[in-house]
């Protein structure tokens, strides 16, 4: 099988949103660890909406619009008074009726506002319920909505997923990034893997465990143990050829991404 040199949990580093590089942090070769910056990416566009954002989400907050619950409560102790009121005058009305005193049309009258009363206090619960909801709707969506626009400008700087080494940076600070294109290269600094293609007419011989002799160019005088870890579950449409992944026994002492290497596989 031939195959490739890899630096353990190496990937290619994308950008999330398109820009300018407007900074680069580190240089080929330097060490990063899990969330070190590698870009920073200059999109106005990113930065304007998460301001405005963070000013709408302030300018609805719960707490800035405490002076509207403050007059649905305001409106809500207007309208309870009013009804004790009412219901005194009603069922004092009531009373003078019941030992025939005073007329029937002053009951009515009372009854009918104390039924008002009643119509209004409940109207008055339910504005201030409303006001409520909807200002806190109001405040957690705007809140949310900045989250978002925070996270989407926490995407301009790009960082590192694993703890290694830059291997390789594919832009300079002024050139423009797009989420398309791979702006570097990161894996693990001394960890090393083998990526080996293997037939699709051998692939039944290749299992987890089996011994692999590795030759490499840089080592034209030495041969090299290893062991198949893994065998990718699909074949490449392209090469017609299946991926198994080995490590190293005794690992070379130095070793770089994307040398070459040609591997036998003991399968008896």
């Amino acid at each position: 099988a031939s195959g490739i040199v890899k630096s353990k949990n190496q990937y290619n580093v994308f950008a999330k949103s398109a820009g300018i590089i407007k900074t680069v942090f580190v240089a080929e070769g330097d060490s990063l660890s899990i969330g070190s910056p590698i870009f920073e990416i200059d999109n106005t566009q990113v930065s304007i909406s998460e301001k405005n954002a963070g000013l709408a989400a302030a300018n609805a907050s719960y707490a800035s619009n405490m002076d509207k619950i403050n007059d649905a409560t305001l409106n809500l102790e207007v309208a309870r008074k009013k009804l004790e009121n009412d219901s005194l005058l009603y069922y004092r009305q009531k009373n003078l009726w019941d030992k025939n005193i005073g007329s029937k049309v002053e009951l009515e009258q009372r009854e009918l506002a104390f039924k008002n009363s009643q119509l209004l206090f409940a109207s008055a619960q339910t504005k201030l319920s409303d006001v409520k909801r909807q200002l806190k709707l109001t405040s957690d969506q705007s809140q949310n909505n900045y989250s978002i626009g925070k996270s989407l400008k926490d995407d301009l700087i790009i960082r590192s997923e694993v703890n290694g080494k830059v291997y390789k940076l594919n832009l300079e600070k002024g050139e423009a990034a797009s989420p398309q294109l791979p702006v570097a290269v990161v894996g693990a600094a001394n960890v090393f893997v083998l990526e080996l293609n293997i037939d699709e007419n051998d692939i039944l011989k290749v299992k987890p465990g089996q011994q692999v002799f590795i030759r490499m160019d840089s080592y034209r005088k030495d041969v090299f143990e290893g062991e198949i870890t893994s065998v990718d579950p699909i074949m490449n449409e392209r090469t017609r050829t299946f991926t198994a992944n080995a490590i190293f026994k005794t690992q070379p002492q130095v070793l770089y991404p994307n040398l070459s290497v040609d591997a036998n596989i003991l399968i008896s």
